[in-house]
């Protein structure tokens, strides 16, 4: 990404994949110190290619509230899900559960922003699933995932 400013280009290094739109806003939040950036996609967590967990708590983004979650409740992961052994993301990935697996909420934990969206860490019980290279995952199994992506 280049950015023009006192009719010099500079090269500024790209860290976030972005639309046009969104890329205008970064270059005027540089420029002028304002910051929209409700259209910036970060990285996600649960990305097959990406190990790395990326979490962004931004004051400026507008979050989702994940208020379905309660105990006991059976509950379907939403996309590509780690499961953890414990309720953050530096703790073990222990498995990383595909959309549609079916999960039971036995725990809530510590409440958290992760990818722009406000919700619980849960500790499940997997009751059906497949990991994200399409392997059964074993009944029962229990651990950690971020309720955000859990419907």
């Amino acid at each position: 990404m280049y950015l023009q400013q006192d009719n010099k280009k500079e090269f500024i290094q790209t860290y976030v994949k972005t639309s046009a739109k969104a890329l205008y806003q970064i270059e005027e939040w540089i420029k002028n110190k304002s910051n929209d950036l409700s259209e910036v996609s970060w990285p996600r967590h649960t990305e097959k290619s990406s190990e790395i967990d990326v979490i962004k708590e931004i004051s400026a983004v507008q979050t989702n509230s994940a208020t379905n979650i309660e105990k006991n409740k059976l509950m379907s992961v939403k996309e590509n899900l780690k499961l953890r052994s414990g309720e953050a993301t530096t703790t073990q990935v222990l498995t990383v559960m595909s959309a549609g697996s079916k999960v039971k909420v036995l725990e809530l934990g510590k409440a958290e922003i992760i990818d722009g969206i406000n919700s619980n860490w849960v500790k499940v019980e997997v009751i059906s699933g497949k990991d994200r290279d399409g392997k059964e995952i074993k009944k029962g199994i229990t651990g950690w995932c971020y309720g955000g992506y859990l419907q």
